[in-house]
């Protein structure tokens, strides 16, 4: 056992992503989409240290309730809000934290994986397996009410309200002369689920009496493209290119003549890390022969003229003009902030 004058004490500040929202709202009408409202009742913060005694774990974690959380004291009269860290030795510690809903369905696995990264000796494989934790993109559809499982109302806004940070590593440096309360580790969360919003109008063109959008696909470009809605990475950018993509496929199907021609959609997805999606357009064409004619439009999102994969909690907008039958488009778009995108 080391003397008490050998420990370091480490004061992690957190700073949640609620109750500022981090995605606009561009508002359609009739519909509310809950992106300033907060739906999470857990917090983990999970450290990981490279040096440590043979009695002290390689990995703590300490869960929180909301209710807990918020009685945790406050730094500087803010909403950050402090842990104070104890009997740490001096090297690199790597901090990691998420919010999410423990009663929904994509909750437990979560928690499983967790508990099985808690019991780990190796500093290396515990930091692996925490980078890679993934989340199912239907992760609230289903909530827990006691044994039963049931369609969750509010599966949009838990699953708006994930949120995850890290710092990769925080050294705590011996001999610095740092007293408990001095030393600060920030540790920020912002929320994880990136917005697709997808605005089309199709006008009429040249040789053609009318354009129809049947139905939008977003899907990656990995062929055969998965079926269903895949999953995201609770830290997509701490991991490496060459990881499984996991991002699934999502399709709107325009049944009324008014979608057809002018139309809207939102798709959230967590991302991966390492996929950008593909938005496709089955359209139809009434040519003024009386023929008809199908096609499939492709727009491939290029963030700063080359692929990369979807930022995190960021607003992709994009607006489509159909004025014909032919072509793709490459769309160039920024990657801070809330990400425009206009063909």
């Amino acid at each position: 056992m080391l003397p008490e004058g050998d420990y370091e004490t480490v004061d992690i500040l957190i700073s949640d992503a609620f109750p500022t929202p981090l995605m606009r709202t561009p508002g359609d009408p009739g519909t509310s989409q809950p992106e300033e409202q907060a739906d999470w009742n857990k917090i983990d913060i999970v450290i990981v240290a490279e040096q440590h005694l043979g009695d002290q774990p390689t990995v703590r974690r300490l869960s929180y309730t909301q209710e807990e959380y918020n009685q945790l004291p406050t730094y500087d009269d803010t909403n950050v809000r402090k842990i104070q860290i104890t009997k740490m030795l001096p090297g690199k510690v790597y901090l990691y934290a998420l919010t999410y809903t423990a009663e929904a369905s994509g909750a437990e696995e979560i928690d499983k994986q967790l508990t099985a990264i808690q019991a780990l000796k190796d500093w290396t494989k515990a930091k692996q397996q925490i980078e890679a934790l993934t989340i199912p993109n239907s992760y609230a559809e289903q909530t827990k009410n006691g044994d039963k499982w049931e369609s969750n109302k509010n599966h949009l806004r838990q699953m708006l309200s994930v949120a995850t940070g890290a710092i990769t590593p925080y050294e705590i440096k011996p001999g610095d002369g740092l007293l408990p309360g001095e030393r600060f580790a920030k540790l920020t969360l912002k929320r994880l689920a990136t917005k697709l919003d997808i605005q089309w109008d199709a006008v009429d063109a040249a040789g053609i009496h009318e354009v129809r959008v049947k139905q939008v696909n977003i899907k990656p470009k990995a062929t055969p493209a998965p079926t269903d809605a895949g999953s995201g990475r609770l830290f997509p950018t701490l991991v490496s290119e060459n990881v499984q993509p996991l991002i699934g496929s999502k399709k709107f199907i325009n049944t009324s003549p008014v979608s057809q021609r002018n139309g809207r959609v939102y798709h959230y997805v967590f991302p991966d890390g390492v996929t950008t999606p593909v938005i496709q357009f089955e359209l139809t064409g009434k040519m003024k022969d009386g023929s008809t004619k199908d096609y499939l439009y492709t727009i491939t999102l290029t963030p700063q003229g080359e692929e990369k994969p979807l930022i995190p909690s960021a607003w992709y907008k994009v607006n489509v003009n159909i004025k014909g039958l032919s072509g793709n488009a490459n769309i160039t778009v920024s990657d801070k902030n809330a990400t425009t995108a206009t063909e």
